[in-house]
């Protein structure tokens, strides 16, 4: 997921809970998305059950964010700190989905009963291939939803959330990988937390 388009600049509602995550962490994107979902629970808690509709970015109808970046630019601008590394609004979109996911009562099978073959190829492959990290972390998230789903429940950053992203990885040969590419374990989170959101309330 790239963290290049779309930054947000915020007002000063969570500075401090940022500036902590910064001070912990000796890794900026990880800090960056703990920053994240402070933000994501706060607007979960202040659209009061609407959040789901201001989900964007690939595979939806508002590929640019229009209405989550909107939205904390203006009604909700103070679920975002004034910190000076603005984050980028595909990070709190990203966040978002996971604390939506979490929101959910229900525990999901580590691997999917049943599939509908079609509909799921569509969602994460292009001419036939899984094209991008993006692909492959849907693909991931269609075909081991619950190990996805445990991965998310893990701290971020964390020696837990390593070892259970290696497992989902490992245990979705369907995917054609072994083992999750080297990025960081965040930016993994970010992409396996967003494509298991989409794929579970916005494919058609």
């Amino acid at each position: 997921m790239s963290h290049n388009a779309n930054v947000i600049h915020a007002n000063d509602s969570f500075q401090s809970q940022y500036n902590m995550s910064l001070l912990n962490s000796k890794d900026p994107v990880q800090a960056e998305y703990i920053a994240a979902m402070t933000a994501a629970k706060c607007v979960s808690r202040r659209a009061k059950g609407e959040a789901a509709k201001y989900i964007g970015g690939p595979q939806t109808d508002d590929p640019g964010y229009a209405a989550l970046t909107g939205l904390l630019t203006k009604k909700f601008a103070n679920c975002l700190s004034g910190v000076q590394k603005a984050i980028p609004v595909a990070v709190v979109n990203a966040a978002l989905a996971e604390q939506l996911l979490g929101e959910m009562p229900e525990t999901m099978p580590d691997k999917a009963a049943s599939l509908d073959t079609g509909k799921a190829h569509s969602y994460y492959l292009t001419n036939g291939k899984i094209d991008s990290l993006d692909a492959l972390s849907r693909c991931i998230a269609v075909n081991s939803p619950g190990l996805v789903q445990k991965a998310l429940k893990t701290q971020a950053g964390s020696n837990e959330e390593k070892a259970a992203l290696a497992t989902a990885y490992s245990s979705t040969p369907e995917c054609g990988v072994t083992a999750a590419p080297q990025i960081a374990s965040v930016q993994h989170r970010e992409m396996l937390a967003l494509g298991l959101y989409q794929w579970l309330h916005l494919i058609d």
